[in-house]
């Protein structure tokens, strides 16, 4: 029988653990969002919460969903490679990403 899972509680105990067992919150998290999908924004905004409640960083860059794979490449390599290593974790939000990243002229 299917039953219902509820995210909240488990949620708020992790986040409770790390405020209170983490002792250097100095992680900053970037978050390369694509194009301007509702349902993206949605969750990225939860992201962003999650770790300021936590203590975190975290930095949103916006790309449009026309970006090429070439600029999008570079963007990743620029940002989080080459100057500003004060990132210790990334991610790419991107409702098509495939399509964006694997994308041929065929």
């Amino acid at each position: 029988m299917p039953r219902i899972l509820y995210g909240a509680e488990p949620a708020k105990k992790i986040k409770d653990w790390i405020i209170e067992k983490v002792p250097n919150k100095r992680a900053m998290l970037a978050i390369v969002k694509v194009g301007n999908n509702p349902a993206s924004e949605i969750y990225v905004r939860n992201k962003v919460k999650d770790c300021e409640e936590c203590g975190f960083g975290a930095t949103v860059y916006h790309l449009p969903e026309s970006v090429t794979p070439l600029v999008f490449t570079e963007v990743i390599i620029d940002y989080f490679f080459n100057k500003r290593k004060k990132y210790d974790y990334c991610r790419i939000q991107c409702f098509l990403c495939t399509r964006i990243i694997f994308k041929t002229d065929k």
